[in-house]
C-alpha cells in the first residue's frame, strides 16, 4: 500500500511516496511526473539522490528532517548520524534497557525496525531470570494419563512505549520447553528435554507480535510472533524439536507466542500450561495465570493504538542466552 503526503510549498504541490519505513522514496507533481528520488543504504546514508530542481525535501530517511551542515537527521529525542550508524546521545529511557547499548540505531536491524523519536521498539524478554519458579507440563512421550510436571524458572519482561516515556511495565515469563522424548523413561525415573525457543543469534532477534485468542475458550490473549512478515522465524537449531515434529527444519519456529503459563483456569477447572516452544506468562505456582496474562496484555494491546507514527504496532526483542547456560536435559524422579 503506498502512502500519499501532500506538501504545498508556494505554488507547487508535491507527492511523497515513501517505503515501508516511511523514508522519502518518490516524489512527484500533480502530474505524476518524478520530481526527486532518493534511495538509501540500510541505516539511513542516502545513496543514490535524483532531482529535477523544482523539488527538494529535507525529510529523508523514516521521514526525519536532514540538518546539512552536520549531516545528521533529527529525530526529536536526540540527532542519528547515518555514515557511522549511531545515536549521538544516549537513549532517554536507558535506564530501562540496560541490555544493549542505546547508541546503536534499532538493535542494528534497520531494515525492518524504525524509532520514530529516538527511543526502543515495546517488549524485551531478558535472559535475567526473576528468582521465581512455576509449573510447567511435560508433554511428548509421557505414557500415562496424569500429568507429569516439573518446576521452571520466570525471566523478567521489561515493557517500554516509544513514545510515552511514563508507560512502562514489568512482568515474567518462562522460557524452557521441556517435553519427553520416545523411550526416555526407566521406571519413574525420566529424562527431559529442553526444546526452549532462543533466537537464531543475538541480533537477528527482533519479531512483531500479533494480537490472538490463545488457548481458545479460556478468555485469554496471547502475542503470535512474526519476524519479516512471516509466521516462520529464524531460530537456533534445535534437532530435539524437529524429531518431536514440533519443527520443520531445526534452524526455523512457527507459531512461537507468548501466552497463558504456568497454572490456567479453562471451563472452571485450573490446568498446568505446557510448552513447544513458547512463553508462558505468570507469576505464581498455586494461583490461575489468567487475570494477570489478560492486564499484561490487554496494557500493551490498548496502548499501541496511541502511537502517532505505528498505530497498533507491537515490537518484540528477545535476549539470546547463553546455551553454556540453559539446562538442556533434565533428570527427575516420578512420585
Amino acid at each position: 500500500m503506498v502512502i500519499n503526503c501532500e506538501y504545498d510549498y508556494g505554488r507547487l504541490t508535491a507527492i511523497n511516496y515513501p517505503d515501508h519505513l516511511g523514508s522519502s522514496s518518490y516524489i512527484t507533481n500533480l502530474d505524476g511526473e518524478v520530481a526527486q528520488h532518493i534511495e538509501y543504504v540500510p541505516f539511513g546514508e542516502v545513496f543514490i539522490e535524483e532531482r529535477n530542481n523544482t523539488w527538494n525535501t529535507p525529510y529523508l530517511f523514516n521521514a526525519k528532517e536532514f540538518d546539512e551542515e552536520t549531516g545528521m537527521y533529527y529525530y526529536g529525542a536526540r540527532f542519528y548520524e547515518p555514515r557511522l550508524s549511531l545515536w549521538m546521545s544516549c537513549d532517554p529511557m536507558e535506564e530501562n534497557t540496560p541490555f544493549y547499548s542505546t547508541y546503536s540505531y534499532c538493535l542494528n536491524n534497520p531494515i525492518l525496525l524504525i524509532d520514530p523519536d529516538g527511543a526502543y521498539p515495546i517488549i524485551t524478554i531478558t535472559k535475567q531470570k526473576t528468582g521465581r519458579t512455576t509449573w510447567q507440563r511435560i508433554i511428548g512421550y509421557t505414557g500415562q494419563k496424569r500429568n507429569i510436571i516439573t518446576r521452571v524458572n520466570l525471566y523478567k519482561v521489561i515493557v517500554c512505549d516509544t513514545e510515552d516515556k511514563n508507560h512502562h511495565i514489568e512482568f515474567s515469563v518462562t522460557r524452557d520447553a521441556f517435553i519427553m522424548r520416545k523411550g526416555a523413561r526407566n521406571g519413574k525415573k525420566i529424562v527431559l528435554s529442553n526444546v526452549a525457543y532462543e533466537p537464531k543469534n543475538g541480533k537477528d532477534n527482533s519479531y512483531t507480535a500479533q494480537v490472538i485468542d490463545y488457548p481458545k475458550g479460556n478468555g485469554t490473549k496471547a502475542l503470535k510472533l512474526t519476524q519479516y512478515g512471516s509466521e516462520v522465524i529464524y531460530a537456533d537449531p534445535n534437532n530435539i524439536s524437529v524429531e518431536m515434529e514440533y519443527r520443520n527444519k531445526s534452524d526455523v519456529a512457527a507459531e512461537v507466542m507468548m501466552h497463558v503459563g504456568g497454572i490456567y483456569n479453562l471451563n472452571g477447572k485450573n490446568h498446568y500450561a505446557a510448552s513447544e516452544g513458547c512463553f508462558g506468562i505468570a507469576n505464581s505456582d498455586k494461583f490461575s495465570s489468567n487475570a494477570y496474562t489478560n492486564k499484561i496484555l490487554d496494557s500493551i494491546i490498548n496502548q499501541s493504538p496511541k502511537s502517532k507514527t505505528n498505530k497498533g504496532r507491537i515490537d518484540v526483542i528477545i535476549e539470546k542466552r547463553d546455551v553454556n547456560k540453559i539446562l538442556q536435559i533434565k533428570n527427575v524422579e516420578i512420585k
